[in-house]
C-alpha cells in the first residue's frame, strides 16, 4: 500500500552566486553535514567541468557571520582555504551580528516573551504607538558618511542604515520618520 501523504524534506541549501553582477550559479544541498562535507559539497560543485568556473581565481567567500561559515578552525570558509590550499578574502555580512545579544538584553529587560521572535512585557507596552509619538530634535554627531552614487544599488537595509546615519550626523529626523 502506498503512502500519498505530503513528506517534509528539510534541507540547507547553499545558494552560490559569482560577482561581479551578482550571477547565481547553482546551489548545493547540504542536508545538515559537517563544516568538511558542506566545503567538499561546495568545491566539488566550483570544480565542475560543467559550470565553466574557474577554481583557481576564486579570491573571495561571501557569507553570514555565522561560526558555521566562520569558525577560524572549523568554519565552512577556513575549510575552502584549506581545500584549495591558500587563503581566500572573507566578505562576511555583519547584519545579524547583534541579533542574538539584543535578544537576551530584551529577555533580561521584558523579563517574559512569547518565543524568540515577539515580546509580550514591558517592551511591547512600552512600544505600542511609538510611531504616533512627535519626533524630537537632537544634537548631531559629526562623521563623514562614504559617497554613494546611485542609491538605487542599495538594498532595502542599507538604504534604511545609510538614512539612519544622515539622522545621527545631521539633525533631519523628519526625514526618516515619514518612511
Amino acid at each position: 500500500m502506498e503512502d500519498n501523504r505530503r513528506k517534509v524534506v528539510i534541507e540547507e541549501l547553499v545558494s552560490l552566486v559569482k560577482e561581479s553582477g551578482s550571477e547565481h550559479i547553482g546551489h548545493v544541498s547540504v542536508n545538515f553535514g559537517r563544516v568538511q562535507i558542506i566545503g567538499n559539497h561546495i568545491y566539488s560543485f566550483l570544480s565542475c567541468v560543467d559550470n565553466d568556473i574557474d577554481i583557481t581565481k576564486l579570491v573571495a567567500i561571501g557569507c553570514d557571520g555565522t561560526s558555521l561559515n566562520t569558525g577560524v578552525k572549523g568554519g565552512i570558509i577556513h575549510n575552502m582555504e584549506l581545500i584549495l590550499n591558500r587563503p581566500l578574502q572573507w566578505f562576511v555580512c555583519q547584519l545579524h551580528a547583534n541579533e542574538l545579544p539584543l535578544r537576551h538584553l530584551f529577555a533580561h529587560v521584558d523579563k517574559t516573551t512569547n518565543g524568540s521572535r515577539s515580546l509580550a512585557g514591558e517592551i511591547k507596552k512600552s512600544l505600542a504607538g511609538c510611531e504616533k509619538l512627535s519626533v524630537v530634535s537632537s544634537t548631531p554627531i559629526e562623521n563623514t558618511l562614504c559617497e554613494v552614487t546611485n542609491k538605487k544599488d542599495l538594498s532595502t537595509d542599507q538604504l534604511y542604515l545609510m538614512e539612519i546615519c544622515e539622522v545621527i550626523t545631521a539633525d533631519i529626523a523628519e526625514k526618516v520618520c515619514r518612511r
